[in-house]
C-alpha cells in the first residue's frame, strides 16, 4: 500500500504505478472544487472510492475508471473539511494521476 499527499497549494500526485491487488491512498489537503484521475498506462481499470471506503477490483462499492480514461468528479465545494482521501484499486499495476482544480 502506498501513500501520497497533495499539499494544500499543490494540484497534483503525478504518474504513480499501483501494484497489483494493493490499495493506494491518495489524500488532498486543503478544498477542492474538482477532482481528476487519469488511467493514463496500462490495460486494466482502476477502482476508486473518496473519504473512506476501502475498494475492491471490481467491487460494488467503488466507481471504475477504465484503461485510457480520466474521471472528473467537480461535486466539491467548500465543504470538503480541509481533506479529501482517495484510495485507489487495480488487479494489473496502471499508472495514475491525480489533480484538483482548487
Amino acid at each position: 500500500m502506498a501513500s501520497h499527499e497533495i499539499a494544500e497549494g499543490a494540484i497534483a500526485c503525478n504518474a504513480q504505478t499501483l501494484t497489483a491487488n494493493t490499495v493506494d491512498t491518495v489524500t488532498i489537503k486543503g478544498d477542492i472544487k474538482r477532482l481528476r484521475i487519469i488511467n493514463a498506462v496500462g490495460p486494466e481499470p482502476i477502482y476508486r472510492t473518496v473519504n473512506g471506503e476501502v475498494p475492491t477490483v471490481g467491487g460494488s462499492n467503488a466507481e471504475e475508471l477504465p484503461a485510457g480514461s480520466v474521471l472528473e468528479d467537480d461535486s466539491y465545494d467548500s465543504s470538503t473539511e480541509g481533506q479529501v482521501v482517495v484510495k485507489l484499486i487495480s488487479e494489473g499495476t496502471p499508472t495514475y494521476s491525480v489533480s484538483v482544480k482548487r
